[in-house]
């Protein structure tokens, strides 16, 4: 029993670590977003429910190197500044599966086709899943009549602050005060949950099962797709296992499908989704990267196969892109952050009751 309590912690540890500096990113990208986009901004580009406020959201997301659980953040803020949930969805599924990072980390360990074949799959899955969302969630209704015009939002966060127009030091500053602050500590509770039952289920799949019973085709698809699913691995990070399990005998298909459900998802995504964007978006999000992955891998292993395409030769070895340094010192800022987020209410609550007990 100590034993897996122990493998446990390990695991939610290197899911925390892994993830740390760009959970710390996508805060700041959430931030800059707040500062400099105003909500009738985003009304205006990604809140039809159509197609081209999807293709929008996803292209937006593409080239930022956030981890699923780091787009997360991003993504629920433009979700807040009236972002429909289909453009949500596609942000939060382009955003993850792509990402300078990765492509560079794809060619260097996977080869040319992977590097194309990869942010392409990505981007058609993204743009199904919006359109699929825009289409089965029922339609928001506008408001309608005279509206109040709303406070500045940068007036609202900064202290004292009804002053416009407002400086680029302005800005910074209620940028990071919005995404280390009030949007942090909304979502810190539930990505400290996601961080531990990720931990939890990744402590439970034996490496051994990937490495000695997957083959080519669709049951090798599965088989990845139901792995890839719940476990925290991002983008970059992915991309070694998917070279070793290429050269281990696994199916070009079946690697791809692990490419793009892997990074897209994990138990801390469906967490914060189910929650913030509602659980009918979270089925229509899980069912269309699970059917739109499966038909890529698919498509991807006919391609290769009709053209005879040794995808192995282009594997070559090759190790992460993110210095450790960088891991360590992104991990240890954001973790008292993190902890001070999820105990606020309680240490205000416990200020508040010693100053009682003293009256």
């Amino acid at each position: 029993m100590v034993d897996i309590v122990i493998r446990i912690l390990e695991e939610t540890w290197n899911i925390y670590f892994e993830s740390a500096v760009y959970v710390i990113f996508g805060f700041v990208i959430s931030g800059i977003l707040y500062a400099w986009i105003s909500p009738k901004d985003v009304s205006r580009h990604l809140g039809k429910p159509n197609f081209l406020s999807v293709l929008k959201a996803t292209l937006l997301g593409l080239p930022l190197p956030l981890c699923s659980c780091g787009a997360v953040p991003a993504a629920l803020h433009l979700r807040q500044r009236k972002a429909s949930k289909g453009s949500t969805l596609a942000f939060l599924i382009s955003t993850p599966e792509t990402g300078v990072d990765s492509i560079a980390i794809s060619y260097a360990l996977l080869g040319p086709i992977y590097t194309i074949v990869r942010p392409i799959a990505a981007i058609v899955t993204a743009i199904i899943t919006g359109i699929v969302a825009n289409i089965c969630l029922p339609a928001e209704v506008e408001p309608t009549g005279q509206e109040e015009p709303a406070r500045c939002q940068i007036c609202s966060i900064l202290p004292g602050g009804n002053g416009c127009p407002h400086t680029f030091w302005d800005r910074i500053r209620a940028a990071f005060r919005f995404s280390f602050g009030e949007f942090l500590h909304e979502l810190s509770k539930w990505l400290l949950i996601g961080f531990l039952a990720a931990g939890i289920i990744s402590a439970a799949i034996p490496t051994s099962f990937l490495q000695n019973y997957l083959g080519s085709g669709l049951p090798a698809m599965l088989i990845l797709l139901a792995i890839g699913i719940p476990i925290y691995i991002c983008a970059s990070s992915s991309t070694p296992i998917a070279a070793a399990l290429l050269l281990k005998g696994v199916g070009p298909g079946a690697v791809l499908v692990f490419l793009l459900a892997g990074p897209a998802t994990n138990v801390a995504t469906f967490t914060m989704v189910g929650k913030f964007i509602g659980k009918r978006a979270l089925f229509i999000y899980l069912i269309c990267i699970s059917l739109v992955s499966l038909m890529c891998g698919i498509l991807f292993e006919s391609f290769l196969s009709a053209l005879q395409i040794d995808i192995r030769s282009f594997v070559y070895a090759g190790g992460e892109l993110m210095p450790s340094l960088i891991k360590w010192v992104g991990a240890l800022i954001f973790a008292p952050i993190l902890l001070y987020s999820v105990t606020r209410d309680l240490i205000k609550k416990k200020s508040c009751n010693d100053c009682k007990s003293k009256d």
